[in-house]
């Protein structure tokens, strides 16, 4: 992903976190629903059920069921009929 910043330089992004979610999401999210986002991210699948995602989160249950409900409510996640998650 790149943009152009105001000084005409050209910004490329080293992760496959998109900028937008550094720049856009970042700051407005709890530092739990942040690490549930990254583990998504970096574990390289479009869909996780909730048993997955909790398998991967370094956080207890509850606190892992706030951080996708809140991922939810910010648009970055959403689940499927089938039950799974996607970002």
């Amino acid at each position: 992903m790149a943009s152009i910043d105001k000084d005409k330089s050209l910004l490329l992004s080293d992760t496959l976190v998109p900028d937008l979610f550094i720049y856009h999401y970042m700051t407005n999210l709890t530092k739990e629903a942040i690490c549930v986002f990254l583990y998504f991210v970096s574990n390289g699948s479009s869909k996780m059920t909730e048993d997955e995602i909790n398998e991967i989160s370094l956080f207890d249950k509850q606190t892992t069921e706030i951080a996708i409900a809140e991922l939810i409510a910010s648009g970055l996640m959403s689940k499927l009929p089938t039950g799974e998650f996607i970002l």
